[in-house]
């Protein structure tokens, strides 16, 4: 099944490193939701990925700046159509609400489709990265990240609510107060911070960043495959439906306060 993971289109690309699954996204990853077959495909490869023999770990990797803060603002205000306040007044509201629509329920299907892998899943990331992106590594066994990740508080500078997953993923990592504390009060955190809160499981040199994740994941040192699905199903997939419940519920927060 190897031959069938090694794939190239305009958003994302995916090839088989010795016993692991790479997919990296490309520049435009973050309008991903917007070409339902293009999503498609990568929910195929990930489903293929957990299913294949081959296949010991999954890790996911982005181009420098492709989930970064500036791109990310970019995408939200021509959703909008201009202002700061994010009021919709354009003729084309409800156009531009099934964009924004289309974008969230696409990372919310990958954010269930890797916290519902069975085989171990590990995100690469780099660089600037807005926060959505930070709610949706969380949903991974393990995140590398290199040594000038900073992830900003996209939430405040764009007025609308955490999304993507964060406020599911991060009262489970550091307890409900310091969750509360870093998303009523944003500020950028660094990839130091991040390792100290255990948000990032190891800081890796920028130099040759890509290569070092493969090599790390390929050397994991890990137990047969069944204990590893074993474990996987009583940290992660017990919760998927939890998870799926709130996932529902912030898309029901974000329109409301879109229209608001």
């Amino acid at each position: 099944m190897a031959h069938s993971l090694n794939c190239t289109n305009s958003q994302f690309s995916s090839c088989m490193v010795e016993t692991t699954a790479v997919l990296k996204l490309g520049p435009d990853a973050i309008e991903l939701g917007q070409d339902l077959e293009v999503k498609e495909e990568l929910l195929n490869l990930l489903k293929e990925a957990d299913e294949s023999k081959e296949v010991k770990a999954i890790l996911m990797l982005h181009s420098p700046g492709a989930l970064s803060e500036e791109r990310y603002g970019e995408f939200i205000t021509e959703v909008r159509g201009g202002g700061p306040s994010g009021k919709r007044t354009n003729p084309d509201w409800f156009e531009r609400g099934s964009v924004l629509a289309r974008e969230e329920n696409g990372l919310n299907q990958i954010i269930l489709a890797v916290h519902g892998c069975r085989k171990l899943t590990v995100a690469g990331i780099q660089g600037s990265v807005a926060e959505p992106f930070l709610g949706a590594a969380l949903a991974f066994d393990f995140r590398f990240a290199s040594q000038d990740t900073v992830f900003m508080p996209s939430h405040a500078e764009f007025g609308v609510p955490p999304c993507g997953a964060l406020g599911y993923f991060l009262p489970r990592f550091l307890g409900l107060g310091k969750a509360t504390s870093i998303l009523l009060n944003p500020q950028p955190i660094s990839g130091d911070r991040a390792f100290d809160l255990g948000l990032v499981s190891e800081l890796l040199p920028e130099t040759g960043f890509e290569e070092t994740c493969i090599r790390k994941v390929n050397k994991f040192p890990l137990p047969p495959s069944a204990a590893v699905q074993g474990t996987k199903e009583l940290l992660s997939l017990y919760h998927n439906r939890e998870l799926e419940e709130y996932l529902g519920y912030e898309s029901a927060v974000l329109r409301r306060l879109e229209i608001s």
